[in-house]
């Protein structure tokens, strides 16, 4: 799932792993 994606429907700590 692209991060766009993810920062909708994830709460921050998996965005943020995504990101990192």
């Amino acid at each position: 799932m692209p991060p766009a994606l993810a920062a909708l429907g994830s709460p921050g700590p998996l965005i943020s792993a995504e990101e990192i």
